[in-house]
């Protein structure tokens, strides 16, 4: 409706499920749209307290973190 989903379905094609979702696939949706979910990135600023950061810092620095993390293998 209006863009939003309001329904999920499995793939009928899965070989496991055959389509079918559990309920905490069904209740995923839900997520979707609670007043408290997430509404952009946050870092951890310290035990248990968040910071809002902007797209371009969040990205930096998980772009960051893979780049020492691949340079470790």
């Amino acid at each position: 409706v209006d863009g939003r989903p309001i329904k999920l379905e499995g793939s009928p094609d899965h070989p496991f499920n055959k389509g079918a979702l559990c309920l905490r696939g069904q209740a995923s949706l839900e997520r979707l749209y609670h007043p408290d979910r997430l509404q952009g990135p946050m870092v951890k600023n310290g035990p248990g307290t968040y910071e809002k950061v902007s797209w371009e810092t969040a990205l930096n620095t998980i772009r960051d973190a893979l780049k020492v993390h691949l340079k470790k293998d």
